[in-house]
This record gives structure tokens, sequence and C-alpha cells, in this order.
């Protein structure tokens, strides 16, 4: 299941985060999952090792079920800025524990109207939500290999499509998948954060 390409953050400053150690727990683990999401993407792994990294992957929702329940969301103020983008970048991975990244997408909307989260990235857990939900996503940042290549994933009312992407702060749609075709034929990137982590596909995790 892809995800369009990094969204602007929209954070806020870059005070001082109340809790660094955390920050660095969240940061660390999506530095460590960023290979296995790009090999996933590109098809490079086998069914042994997509299944070792489903793990992985499972083990870091729970890790993010945990801070969520002794701290709330972890936004900017509590993590920073690179904090927050690993922690959404989990919860997008958390397809094995549906409870934590439903309850991370209740409790990163708020903190979206606090100003202590993204708008973007909310917009893109919320297709992730609906896509796992099996119901149409609403911004249209979820893709999938199909047949003649990268596709978007089912969209709600696809002729405002680009209207309601443009509210949350995204790119048209067009532009996006454009974007994305060209990361998924480049060499991938395994830089540690603030940067880029790769996509990953449905249906090859």
């Amino acid at each position: 299941m892809s995800t369009d390409p990094r969204p602007d953050d929209g954070a806020a400053g870059t005070a001082p985060c109340r809790r660094p150690d955390i920050a660095r727990t969240l940061i660390g683990c999506v530095e460590n999952a960023v290979p296995q999401w790009a090999r996933i993407a590109r098809s490079q792994i086998t069914e042994h090792e997509i299944e070792m990294f489903r793990h992985v992957d499972h083990a870091n929702a729970q890790l993010l079920g945990r801070v969520i329940r002794d701290h709330g969301w972890p936004g900017y103020r509590l993590v920073g800025e690179d904090g927050a983008r690993a922690a959404w970048w989990i919860a997008l991975h958390a397809d094995s524990l549906l409870t934590v990244q439903n309850l991370a997408l209740q409790l990163m909307h708020e903190a979206v109207r606090q100003g202590d989260a993204s708008l973007p990235q909310w917009a893109h857990l919320t297709d992730r939500a609906l896509t796992n939900a099996h119901k149409l996503q609403e911004f249209g940042t979820q893709y999938r290999q199909g047949a003649s290549g990268l596709e978007r994933q089912p969209v709600h009312a696809p002729d405002t499509l680009d209207q309601r992407r443009i509210a949350m702060g995204l790119v048209p749609g067009a532009d996006a998948l454009e974007t994305l075709r060209r990361r998924l034929d480049a060499a991938p990137r395994y830089g540690a954060l603030p940067g880029e982590p790769p996509a990953d596909l449905s249906g090859t995790a």
C-alpha cells in the first residue's frame, strides 16, 4: 500500500521537545524499517523476509501504542518534528494492529487542531485506515500495483479529489502519482530522519 511522497509536515517552529528520549526511540524504529519498506515497495524481498518484516512493523506498532497510552499522540511538543514524523510512519504501518492505528488517527486529529501535528500526514493516515477498513479513501494517498503498473486505490468522489487534497495541503493527485512512480523507479535512499522513508505497496506486506 503506497502513500504519497513526503507530505509537508506543517510543523510549527523548532522548539525543543519535552521527551527527546521517546523521539530517539521512534526515529530509530523508522530508520531501521526504511530499508525493508524500500525492498517491499520494489518487490525485492522473499516470502520469509516479508513475514519477518511484518513482525517488525507489529512490534513498532506495539511500541507506539504504549507511547500513546502514556502520553497521548506524540506530537511536536512531546517529541519534536522528526519524532512526530516517525510516529506517523509507524502508525501508517500499523496494519496488523488496527486498534493502535485507529486510536492514532483519532488522537492525531485532535493534535492537528491544536497545532501539534501535520494536517497532510493526518490525511494520509485517514486514507490508510479507510483502505484497511475496505472503504473508499478520501484524499487519494494510497496506491497499489495493478496490471499496468502503479495505480491509486479507489477513492470517494474522484471528480473533486484535488479540491480535497489541496485543502489538506497535498499536491494534485496526478503530480503525486508521477512523483511516486519516479521514486519507485529510482534507487532507494536509506537516509535517516529527517528524510523520505519509501512507500510500501499493498499485497506485498
